[in-house]
């Protein structure tokens, strides 16, 4: 079970928590007055959304070991330390962990589980399989983001606010325009290999990594301008911004042939960014 959750890669479930508690937050401040929400019920919800996150991982691991081997990605599963048959059941319990823990929230909450599992699903199997696609993966990413910020809302039983919209949008966008983009930087060869059609490949290094530069600026740019017309996020926007700036210089100045590191750091600066943005938001002044 540890080596299962290694290779769902902890830091990036820690980030959907994030995402799902700014929705929770986000979402149960158009409630009047305040709420019995219920702790145990809560948490029982955020570990469920987890494990379905999990349970996406896992699988996508199952189905890239020839691609991360080549790639030297490092996950348990590519250097032999957990079996395929191991991953795969465990990758069913999360996933059953996951339905289980929407039950009790209603059928607005099994819903949002059933997409995020399908999403799951379609990245990493045929015949979706919208990993090997590159639109396929960034409408993936995207709606997975989005779904996650509706599933916190869900379970408090909030309504969808300004708020918890704006910043649903902008970092659903950030994940999918800007980190779906940048994780592959490092996977160009791999990528290659396996026969994915991935943007690098399709369009070229250069030409994508000079996209990504300014697609970063942009959503922060936007999101400073609509942070104009909702305060509470305007921390948060100058986050983006600023991190816009730092991947843009990042992707303009490594290339695929670097060290395995520096080929990640675009990548790196966008998870930093979804981290410090999501913790700007929960500690802002109501």
């Amino acid at each position: 079970m540890l080596l299962s959750l290694q290779e769902a890669r902890p830091a990036v479930q820690f980030l959907f928590a994030l995402r799902f508690v700014a929705g929770s937050v986000l979402g149960v401040a158009a409630l009047p007055g305040p709420q019995d929400l219920g702790t145990l019920g809560y948490l029982t919800s955020l570990l469920g959304w987890v494990a379905a996150i999990v349970f996406v991982y896992v699988l996508n691991g199952v189905c890239d070991i020839d691609n991360d081997s080549v790639n030297g990605v490092g996950r348990p599963l590519s250097r032999g330390a957990l079996s395929r048959p191991d991953a795969i059941r465990a990758a069913i319990g999360f996933a059953l962990v996951a339905m289980l823990s929407a039950v009790h929230r209603g059928p607005w909450m099994i819903l949002a589980v059933v997409v995020i599992l399908a999403l799951g699903c379609a990245y990493s199997l045929p015949p979706f399989r919208f990993c090997a696609t590159p639109f396929g993966s960034i409408a993936v990413v995207v709606l997975g983001g989005f779904v996650t910020y509706i599933a916190g809302m869900l379970a408090v039983g909030g309504r969808p606010t300004p708020q918890l919209l704006a910043l649903a949008l902008a970092m659903s966008c950030w994940s999918g325009f800007v980190g779906a983009i940048t994780k592959d930087f490092s996977d160009i060869d791999g990528d290659r290999a396996a026969g994915r059609g991935v943007l690098a490949v399709r369009i070229g290094e250069r030409r994508l990594r000079a996209t990504v530069a300014s697609v970063a600026v942009a959503i922060g740019v936007l999101f400073c301008l609509a942070a104009q017309a909702i305060p509470l996020l305007s921390g948060a926007a100058a986050v983006v911004l600023g991190g816009g700036l730092l991947v843009a210089y990042s992707v303009l100045t490594t290339r695929h042939s670097d060290r395995r590191d520096t080929t990640r750091l675009p990548y790196r600066i966008h998870l930093g960014v979804q981290y410090l943005t999501h913790l700007t938001v929960l500690t802002a002044p109501a």
